[in-house]
C-alpha cells in the first residue's frame, strides 16, 4: 500500500475524503495529521463517528461526538476560554443557542448564566433550518478562532444522515469563517453508489469549491500487496529476513486479500490456535506453513473469526460485549454499570453486580476496545462492534428493547436527555410491548429532532410513537395522539 500522508496547507478551509474498504486503514491515515498538529501551538484534532446502529437514524450523531470532544478538551485545558466562547456565542445568537445544547450537552453547563432567552420552534421548516445552520456556523467560527487549526475527522460517512451531510457543507462553505478548518471524512467505498446521499453531497461540494474558496482532496486507500503483508508479519515477529516469512505471508495474503485489519486478526487467530508459537529457548517465532494452509483452508471472513472468538469467551463477557455494542461506537462505563445492575438477564444468570470494571479490563486486554479518556471507551474497529452486534441478533431477541427500557427507567435529568435518541432507537428496534410512556418518549425525541432541523428523523420518531399507542388512542390518549400526528 502506497504510503499517504495528510498535511495542512495555506488555504483556510480543507475538505478531505478518504475512501476504501473496511479495515484498510482509512482512520489510521486520518490520524497521521495529529503529528503535524502536535507541532502547532493551539491546534486541535477531534474525531466523530457514525454508527451502524445509529447512522441515518440519529441526526448529527457523528458530528455531535466530535464537537463534544472538542468542548470537553477546551474545558479541561482552559475553563475561562470556554466561558469566553460561550458568552460570545450567547450574545451573538441569543435564544438560538438552545438547540445546540441538545446536540452538544457539554455546552449546556458552560453556557449556564449566559443563556437567558427562551427558544421557540415556531415558524416554517425552511426558517428553522436556516436558524439552525446559522447557529452552528457561529459556534464553529468561535471555536476556530480559539483553536487554530481545527481538524475534525468524521468516520463512517456511509452511515451519515442527510442532515449531517448538509451541515458539513454548511460549515465548509461558510465564507465568513476566516479561520483555518479541515474536515476529513472517511467512508467505505463499496457501500456508496452514485445514488446515495453521500455521493450527491460530494458532487455538490465539488461544484461549490471554487465559489467558496476551499480545497477538496480525494484519497483512495487500498489493501496491501504480498510484499507489504510480509513486512507486517516481519514487524509483528521482530524478524528481518524476508525469505523466512515469505511463505507465511503468501498464505496470509490468500486468506485476507491484504486487508491490514484482517491480516492482524488472522495472525492473532494463528497464535491462539498454536499454529504460530514463540519459542522461549531460541527466543524466536516458529510455524509450519503446511499445517497453517491445511488448518485455515476453510477460514471464514474476519467478521466470522471475531464472532467465533467472542463465542468462546465467558458468558458474562459475551453479554457485556452485546450491551456495549448496542450503546454505539463509544460508551461510558458508568452507563454500562447502570444497565448491568438492572438488566434482568444479567441478574437471572447470577452475574456479579459489580463485575463491569473487571470485565471491561478483560475486554480491553483482548484488544477489542480502548480507552478514550476517563470512563469513556470505543471499539478498536467497527468490525469488532459489528461482530458483537451479530451476537445480539443470534441471542436474546429482546435485548435491545430491555436495554432501552432499563436506561429509560434508571437515567434521570440530563443523563436521560443526553441519551434520548439512543434510548428511543433501542426501544423501537426491539420487540417489546406497547406503552404510553414509550410513546411520550418518542414524542420528546421527535420534538428534539425537529428543533435540530432534522425533519426526517423527527417524522420517524413520531411514527414510532404512534405505533406505541393502544388501539383506542383517540379516546384514551387524545392529546398525546394529536401531538404525535
Amino acid at each position: 500500500m502506497k504510503e499517504e500522508t495528510i498535511t495542512t496547507s495555506k488555504v483556510k478551509k480543507e475538505l478531505v475524503f478518504i475512501k476504501g474498504f473496511s479495515g484498510v486503514g482509512k482512520t489510521s491515515l486520518a490520524r497521521t495529521i495529529k503529528q503535524d498538529l502536535d507541532s502547532m501551538e493551539g491546534g486541535r484534532y477531534v474525531e466523530g463517528k457514525f454508527d451502524l446502529n445509529e447512522g441515518k437514524e440519529q441526526p448529527y450523531s457523528g458530528i455531535a461526538k466530535a464537537y463534544s470532544q472538542l468542548i470537553q478538551e477546551i474545558h479541561t485545558n482552559s475553563r475561562d476560554k470556554l466561558l469566553e466562547i460561550c458568552q460570545q456565542l450567547s450574545e451573538t445568537i441569543l435564544s438560538e443557542v438552545e438547540p445546540l445544547t441538545y446536540l452538544i450537552p457539554e455546552l449546556e453547563l458552560a453556557l449556564g448564566e449566559f443563556s437567558t432567552s427562551s427558544y421557540s420552534d415556531e415558524g416554517n421548516i425552511d426558517g428553522m433550518q436556516e436558524r439552525w445552520k446559522y447557529s452552528f456556523r457561529v459556534l464553529t467560527r468561535l471555536l476556530t478562532s480559539y483553536v487554530k487549526p481545527l481538524v475534525i475527522v468524521i468516520d463512517d460517512l456511509q452511515w451519515a444522515d442527510k442532515a449531517s451531510l448538509d451541515l458539513i457543507e454548511t460549515l465548509i462553505t461558510d465564507s465568513r469563517n476566516i479561520n483555518p478548518l479541515m474536515i476529513i471524512g472517511c467512508y467505505r467505498s463499496n457501500e456508496v453508489d452514485e445514488t446515495s446521499d453521500l455521493a450527491k453531497s460530494i458532487q455538490s461540494l465539488e461544484e461549490k469549491k471554487s465559489k467558496f474558496g476551499f480545497n477538496i482532496t480525494h484519497i483512495v486507500v487500498k489493501s496491501c500487496g504480498i510484499s507489504e503483508v510480509n513486512q507486517m508479519i516481519m514487524k509483528m515477529m521482530d524478524m528481518d529476513d524476508e525469505e523466512s516469512t515469505q511463505a507465511l505471508a503468501d498464505v496470509c495474503f490468500q486468506r485476507t486479500l491484504g486487508n491490514p485489519f484482517f491480516v492482524i486478526e488472522f495472525m492473532s487467530m494463528l497464535q491462539r490456535e498454536d499454529l504460530v508459537k514463540f519459542n522461549i529457548g531460541s527466543m524466536k517465532w516458529s510455524f509450519d506453513v503446511s499445517a497453517i494452509e491445511e488448518e485455515t483452508f476453510s477460514t471464514p471472513n474476519v467478521a466470522e473469526l471475531l464472532e467465533s472468538r467472542m463465542e468462546q469467551m465467558p458468558a458474562d463477557v459475551k453479554l457485556l460485549l452485546q450491551v456495549a455494542a448496542c450503546l454505539g461506537p463509544t460508551f461510558r462505563v458508568s452507563i454500562l454499570e447502570t444497565v448491568w445492575k438492572n438488566l434482568s438477564y444479567a441478574q437471572s444468570k447470577g452475574f456479579g453486580l459489580d463485575a463491569v470494571p473487571k470485565l471491561i479490563a478483560f475486554i480491553e486486554s483482548e484488544m477489542l476496545i480502548e480507552t478514550i479518556f476517563g470512563d469513556k471507551h470505543r471499539w478498536v474497529h467497527d468490525k469488532v462492534q459489528e461482530a458483537a452486534l451479530s451476537l445480539v441478533e443470534r441471542g436474546e431477541e429482546n435485548l435491545k428493547f430491555d436495554l432501552g427500557k432499563v436506561l429509560f427507567f434508571n437515567l434521570r435529568g440530563k443523563e436521560l436527555e443526553d441519551s434520548l435518541f439512543d434510548i428511543v432507537d433501542l426501544i423501537t428496534s426491539g420487540k417489546g410491548t406497547k406503552s404510553v410512556d414509550f410513546a411520550s418518549l418518542c414524542l420528546k425525541a421527535a420534538t428534539k429532532a425537529k428543533r435540530l432541523s432534522a425533519f426526517q428523523s423527527a417524522t420517524r420518531y413520531a411514527k414510532s410513537g404512534i405505533e406505541m399507542l393502544p388501539e383506542d388512542k383517540w379516546t384514551s390518549n387524545q392529546s398525546l395522539t394529536l401531538e404525535l400526528y
